[in-house]
């Protein structure tokens, strides 16, 4: 009677050992699901910062990718055009055609580069070959293309804007001229060589008292001409030429108080006219009142 008891005992554990290993296999295999946890209302003011950060996060990320894509265009020479999308189309237009017009009307120099330097500096680079100076010399390229034909004025106390175009230097009278320049360089360099330049001769006449003398004196300053007036032409004799037949005559009339006569005058004005600068760059004259 004991043995059968203890072989049913036996028999029983193995069986519930044996469910327990079903059961764990079972659990192992199919893994009961997690009670999910109910999420809280998200209400106005949460979801408001939850969806500014997540904006904010990509627009950062996105601002990131425009800026490295900018820089690589830039290392290609391509310009970059930005314009606010968030205005009305109209508006967006408008922005968007100013901004691409001068791109088109300037596309032969669209990939050209011009660097302003200093005059000192592209004087210094031409006097070691480092560059050369342009077959324009001194002339205002954009100036000589709207047709001006003044020479330069080669006067150091005037300020020349000076532009690195390749290897080429040019110079430019102001700094408006310099800006057409940069912005499109071909646009000027097609035109032809500068020819010759023949001696101005500019006369100003006028009433006595009606500004002969000042505006005769702005064209001289601004082109660079030498400035002819009887006055200065008889002081610039009695001056330079004291011992000439001349002299002694305009001192005779000057000593007895009296004025001097006109044909004197036009000989002073004659030997004025001899001066280099007149024969090279040209003059200014202001006409004297002659006595008929």
């Amino acid at each position: 009677m004991v043995r059968k008891s203890d072989e049913s005992d036996i028999s029983d554990e193995d069986e519930d050992d044996e469910d327990d290993n079903i059961e764990l296999l079972l659990a192992e295999e199919f893994a009961e699901e997690e009670e999910e946890l109910e999420e809280e209302d998200e209400d106005e003011h949460d979801a408001t910062d939850r969806l500014q950060t997540e904006i904010g996060e990509k627009f950062e990320a996105d601002e990131e990718k425009i800026e490295s894509v900018k820089e690589n265009l830039k290392e290609i020479l391509i310009p970059f055009i930005g314009v606010n999308g968030a205005r009305k189309p109209h508006i967006v237009h408008y922005k968007l055609y100013n901004k691409v017009k001068p791109m088109v009307e300037n596309r032969l120099s669209l990939f050209e580069k011009c660097y302003p330097i200093s005059t000192a500096l592209a004087r210094k680079m031409a006097n070691v070959s480092y560059k050369k100076l342009s077959s324009f010399g001194l002339w205002d390229v954009v100036e000589l293309s709207e047709g001006s034909a003044i020479q330069p004025v080669q006067d150091l106390h005037k300020r020349i804007y000076s532009v690195l175009h390749r290897k080429y230097i040019y110079f430019f009278s102001n700094k408006q001229t310099r800006d057409k320049f940069i912005a499109n360089p071909f646009k000027y360099l097609s035109q032809s060589k500068p020819k010759p330049v023949v001696p101005f001769k500019i006369a100003v006449l006028g009433p006595p008292k009606s500004g002969k003398s000042t505006v005769a004196r702005r064209l001289a300053n601004e082109y660079g001409l030498q400035r002819i007036s009887a006055g200065e032409a008889v002081r610039t004799v009695l001056v330079t030429q004291k011992k000439t037949f001349l002299a002694l005559q305009i001192n005779k009339h000057l000593k007895k108080g009296l004025t001097v006569p006109d044909e004197l005058v036009v000989q002073c004005i004659e030997v004025l006219l001899m001066d280099i600068l007149c024969n090279t760059r040209g003059y200014v004259y202001n006409i004297p009142q002659f006595k008929c």
